[in-house]
């Protein structure tokens, strides 16, 4: 597997997507009916509504000890590692973690730095559900140093919050099949990565 950004399905993984309602919302392109200036009035005087409080930021995910080998089991904790520190990257807005993994041609991967320093731009994030791993399975395309990951993940709801903690946009949980291509080189770099949803 080494394609790149053909096909991708990004879905509830894609913040960018989630974020792009929010922006298209309310723009319908027709002006509304002119408020009266009683609803005027109304809307200066009446009390402002609380600010919800923004929602506490995740822990850096733990370092597998077992991705420190380029063995199939050091493919898939990379793979799971990798997936960990991309929901961090987008709830944290802090993507170092994500980049050390990152190839430089994997178009994925780029996408995702890219939408990261948007949404930090301005002032939002992401507050995801941690991902649960339901299967996986590494093909050692050459010894010690190709390899393809698969991984079915189920993806928690995601609500996409703004600078004062308010959720402008929210994705249901879903369920997807990444498939990753990696290689070692004294430590990994994932070089690709295709999602789909899952379909059995």
């Amino acid at each position: 597997m080494r394609r790149q950004g053909q096909g991708v399905v990004r879905r509830a993984w894609a913040v960018a997507a989630v974020v792009a309602v929010v922006v298209a919302g309310g723009c319908t392109g027709e002006p509304g009916p002119a408020p009266t200036a009683a609803e005027v009035t109304a809307a200066v005087t009446a009390d402002p509504s609380p600010a919800p409080s923004p929602p506490p930021r995740p822990e850096t995910p733990e370092r597998p000890e077992a991705m420190s080998e380029p063995t199939p089991e050091g493919a898939i904790a990379a793979a799971t590692y990798f997936l960990q520190v991309y929901d961090h990257a987008f709830s944290t807005g802090d993507e170092s973690y994500f980049v050390a993994l990152s190839g430089g041609d994997c178009l994925f991967c780029s996408e995702a730095i890219a939408e990261v320093a948007a949404m930090r731009g301005d002032g939002s994030r992401a507050v995801r559900e941690p991902i649960d791993i339901l299967h996986s399975s590494a093909t050692e395309v050459r010894a010690d140093e190709w390899f393809n990951v698969e991984l079915r993940v189920r993806q928690g709801r995601i609500d996409v919050v703004s600078s004062t903690g308010e959720v402008t946009a929210s994705a249901e949980s879903e369920v997807v099949d990444v498939r990753l291509a990696m290689s070692w080189a004294g430590g990994w770099t994932v070089d690709a990565v295709d999602l789909a949803p899952a379909t059995s």
